[in-house]
């Protein structure tokens, strides 16, 4: 039987990125197992007819010193390709693509909102923070910056980008930064003012990119790490808790034995494996929901569509009678991700199109595309990635399920969650959150390690029987 000191079961970004930090702060034996053929869960850079399609995340968006020092250190930064700079980003209004205001200035002097509005805003600073630590974001929005901001700004955000009801998910774990501001200033405002005339000079400028080839070039280096025990088609069937540890069998009824153990699967999975060790963590963990998403990516010349194209895209405010959730202009963001001349735009479904064939989501997309866009004939590439769970739904009670998972975790140090449940779902957030759960672990692991246990794996193998 094998032993290593830490085992992480799968290999999405969450337990690569975990398995990089580990492994680039100690010298303990690391080995990662990934239930399918391939690495990155849905992370997958795909390309058609010179088009080049990400089937989930499509770009970084990075203001953290975790996510820099991994970029630093990894050497990924040579490959890294920046956002282009582009005029707008649009909302749909009225039917109308409408340019978002990129500052506080350009807020007061665009028509995206009201007279009343713009006074209202004006006010935020006056508004006495809420005691309620459960708003809604629909609640907290509001309350600060009035409903018009609720709709059609920070709505169609929360709506398409992190796929939840801005009505159901709590505030806190959506919009994490806004509240801290209005928590521990009194106001947004007041905290924007305070952060711009306290700002470090260390602190990395915000910044959009991907990488040469996609996204997917991201986990090819975090699965290529020498340092680390990558074992593919590897299925966790079993854990069993024993006092060295865990021992864990896969689906050819093999062992391995480690001292740490991670779940960096979905929720689901999680909770179907830590059931036989603590029922109610595993009942916690079944609470977690997730959302089921479809992108129609499409690829036009450039001479079909008669509009700007110089934008990040476009979202859609769920006051707008269109299934079309929001949409990416990807050759406008990076040219090399198209043809020359040719255009590739990333479209995202409303749930209502889930059921629906690839070919009636195509269809459909390109119905609605057109009320929005001035499109001439047929795209010449098109390509449909559908996920059945795709996002972590950060709903309801999401905040006390989350307590209760950590609570479960408490009891049994040994073991550790790493998925996209917890920390937030950017490619960002996971890098971020495991550099600190890689502390967590290797510090436990000294812990335990203080007193080595005597390792017999036919004792081992005994105790599990």
């Amino acid at each position: 039987m094998k032993h290593t000191d830490i085992l992480i079961i799968g290999g999405g970004i969450s337990g690569l990125s975990l398995a990089w930090w580990l492994s680039s702060s100690s010298n303990k034996d690391i080995t990662l197992w990934e239930a399918e053929k391939r690495t990155g869960g849905l992370i997958k850079s795909t390309t058609k007819n010179g088009y080049l399609t990400e089937a989930a995340a499509s770009m970084m968006l990075n203001f953290s010193d975790e996510v820099e020092q991994f970029l630093n250190t990894s050497g990924i930064n040579q490959i890294k390709v920046n956002k282009a700079e582009v005029k707008h980003r649009y909302l749909l209004k009225n039917q109308q693509l409408k340019a978002v205001p990129s500052s506080i200035l350009g807020i007061f002097t665009s028509d995206i909102l009201s007279t009343k509005s713009k006074i209202r805003l004006m006010m935020e600073p006056f508004i006495k923070a809420s005691k309620n630590s459960e708003q809604t974001v629909a609640e907290f929005i509001v309350e600060r910056l009035g409903q018009e901001v609720l709709d059609y700004m920070i709505g169609p955000y929360v709506s398409c980008v992190l796929a939840c009801d801005p009505y159901k998910a709590p505030a806190k774990a959506v919009l994490p930064r806004l509240t801290a501001l209005a928590d521990n200033y009194g106001s947004i405002t007041a905290g924007i003012i305070n952060k711009k005339i306290s700002k470090k000079k260390s602190i990395p400028k915000e910044e959009s990119f991907s990488f040469d080839g996609g996204m997917e070039t991201l986990i090819k280096l975090l699965s290529n790490n020498p340092k680390i025990t990558l074992k593919k088609q590897q299925k966790a069937i079993t854990i069993n808790k024993i006092n060295t540890g865990w021992l864990v069998t896969n689906q050819n009824n093999e062992m391995i034995h480690c001292n740490q153990l991670v779940l960096a699967t979905p929720a689901p999975q999680s909770s179907q494996l830590i059931n036989s060790v603590n029922p109610s963590l595993s009942k916690s963990l079944a609470k977690i929901k997730y959302t089921a998403l479809s992108q129609v990516h499409l690829g036009f010349d450039k001479s079909q569509i008669k509009h700007n194209l110089s934008a990040n895209g476009f979202l859609v405010s769920d006051k707008e009678n269109i299934k079309i959730k929001g949409s990416l202009w990807m050759s406008s963001l990076f040219p090399n991700h198209a043809p020359k001349n040719k255009v590739l735009i990333s479209n995202y479904l409303a749930t209502s199109y889930q059921n629906l064939s690839k070919k009636e989501q195509t269809t459909h997309c390109l119905t609605e595309l057109k009320k929005i866009l001035p499109i001439t004939g047929e795209p010449e590439m098109v390509k449909v990635n559908k996920h059945r769970t795709a996002l972590p739904l950060y709903e309801g009670d999401y905040l006390t399920v989350v307590n209760n998972i950590k609570n479960g975790l408490a009891q049994i140090p040994s073991l550790h969650i790493a998925g996209n449940y917890i920390g937030g779902i950017s490619t960002r957030d996971r890098i971020a959150y495991s550099q600190e759960l890689s502390r967590q672990i290797l510090s436990q692991l000294e812990f335990s390690t203080q007193t080595k246990p005597y390792f017999c794996p036919t004792l081992l193998v005994a105790c599990a029987i």
